[in-house]
């Protein structure tokens, strides 16, 4: 498959998942369910963090980031390959550990047809089409997360702090 075919089936399958959250991500958030068995002692809350980090960076430092420096007329192509080449890879191979395979296959193919690409041009509008597909997926991600939970680590106030001090004290 050649670059315009992955950036086509990207788009096309960002537009299917713009309405309808991915099989994946229901599975993970809100069934709970790790195919790889990541998470400590059988729980998916570590997997569920990690993909919610992960995700985010990919969209919005490794490939928006790459996106932007495409119109830097410091960088030529063979610089924007190697940058690429260098953020994408760095959490998409974690995400499909954790469950989002469909996301670590696109992010195999874009690094996989890096080469063929000789414009800037192309190649942000490439990236573009991934980072608005890893964008869709980390909106899916928000909206399922177990946000929560966080009640169960709440922080603590100056006075409770004073309080729990006191009880130390006794």
């Amino acid at each position: 498959m050649g670059w315009q075919d992955i950036k086509a089936a990207i788009e096309a399958e960002t537009d299917k998942i713009r309405f309808t959250p991915p099989d994946e991500i229901v599975k993970i958030f809100h069934y709970q369910m790790v195919d790889s068995g990541a998470g400590t002692n059988g729980q998916a809350m570590s997997a569920m963090v990690f993909v919610e980090g992960d995700v985010r960076y990919l969209a919005f430092y490794g490939v928006n980031n790459v996106v932007k420096l495409c119109g830097s007329p410091d960088l030529d192509i063979v610089a924007l390959r190697a940058v690429a080449r260098t953020f994408i890879p760095l959490s998409s191979e974690f995400l499909g550990y954790c469950g989002l395979k469909e996301t670590y296959a696109f992010a195999l193919d874009v690094v996989g047809a890096l080469d063929e690409i000789e414009e800037k041009d192309d190649l942000r509008d490439f990236l573009s089409a991934f980072g608005q597909y890893v964008g869709t997926i980390n909106g899916w991600v928000q909206h399922y997360f177990p946000w929560n939970i966080g009640t169960l680590a709440r922080q603590k106030s100056r006075e409770e702090i004073a309080q729990m001090a006191a009880f130390a004290r006794k």
